[in-house]
């Protein structure tokens, strides 16, 4: 029995996607003007396209919107997006491809950081993620709390 492909997939409202494949592997893709959906989309279109015919895999993503509407049945309320999910079925189709579409944490997919690396790497603004301008954001308040701590007790022993 052939064991399934894990394939990350990542899309940004910067127009840029990735599909990251085992060992590394990674593709990119750029439209330009993309929403973050699209985005998203796109970095399924693009593992799809990669993987070679009658293969089996698994897609992971991020998106919650795109595994809804790809698996669970979910409104597609732009016609962008049901263009690309009609792409998304004939690829599937014409090369025979067993695919599972799962949604896992932000945080935990690693396919955000390779593509906002590969950004930087070629000059493109990314912005902090939100998950991690909130551990920062958390990190420093507790910083500036534990200092004021420290600054009230000095006063009050000196005092």
């Amino acid at each position: 029995m052939m064991d399934r492909l894990k394939i990350l997939v990542d899309g940004g409202g910067h127009g840029y996607s990735i599909a990251l494949f085992p060992k590394n592997e990674r593709y990119y893709n750029y439209q330009k003007g993309a929403t973050n959906n699209e985005a998203e989309y796109n970095g399924v279109i693009l593992a799809l396209e990669k993987l070679p015919e009658d293969s089996k895999a698994i897609i992971l993503t991020d998106s919650q919107l795109i595994v809804g509407q790809l698996t669970q049945g979910w409104n597609i309320n732009y016609d962008h997006l049901y263009e690309k999910t009609r792409k998304i079925e004939s690829l599937i189709d014409k090369k025979n491809l067993d695919v599972e579409f799962k949604w896992f944490p932000r945080e935990k997919n690693t396919a955000d950081l390779v593509l906002r690396k590969h950004l930087i790497k070629i000059g493109v603004e990314v912005k902090e993620p939100l998950y991690e301008k909130v551990k920062r954001l958390e990190k420093e308040n507790k910083q500036l709390t534990d200092e004021i701590k420290r600054l009230k007790d000095a006063s009050q022993k000196d005092a």
